[in-house]
């Protein structure tokens, strides 16, 4: 049984840059977590984000390259989205070259857990979720 939860913010006093928000999604006995920061900069008509997947509190993911049109994404969860359904891409799904890059934990992650990151994206975007707004405590903060 899978069960997300979404944390909205205003500014994350670390980086001093807008939170656009943590998404968990609870998978039996993991967490997967995506945490996405905007990134405070455009380049070429696109705005970049940063973001961070994690599975059970290991970081798998991490950049700040995620770049989309500045009139789009307005909406959180159809960012999420779309940056789990980056990161959720599979071997068959692409060409090889696309993987040039990945460790081999990041191999491993998308081999078991790619399918089950993008249909997390796409229940995101349905609005087949939970949308919470985080009350008490940071959830960036590794003790929560």
């Amino acid at each position: 049984m899978a069960l997300t939860l979404r944390f909205a913010f205003d500014e994350d006093p670390l980086l001093g840059r807008e939170r656009v928000g943590v998404w968990r999604e609870f998978y039996d006995d993991d967490v997967l977590e995506l945490k996405i920061w905007d990134a405070g900069f455009t380049w070429g008509g696109r705005h970049g984000y940063q973001y961070q997947l994690t599975l059970n509190g290991k970081v798998i993911f991490s950049g700040d390259d995620f770049t989309t049109p500045l009139q789009m994404y307005t909406d959180p969860d159809e960012l999420a989205e779309s940056i789990l359904g980056a990161l959720g891409i599979q071997e068959d799904d692409v060409d090889p070259e696309s993987f040039e890059d990945y460790t081999p934990e990041q191999l491993e992650f998308t081999r078991e857990w790619g399918e089950i990151v993008k249909m997390w994206g796409m229940n995101i975007e349905e609005g087949s979720v939970s949308g919470q707004s985080w009350r008490g405590g940071d959830p960036f903060d590794e003790e929560n």
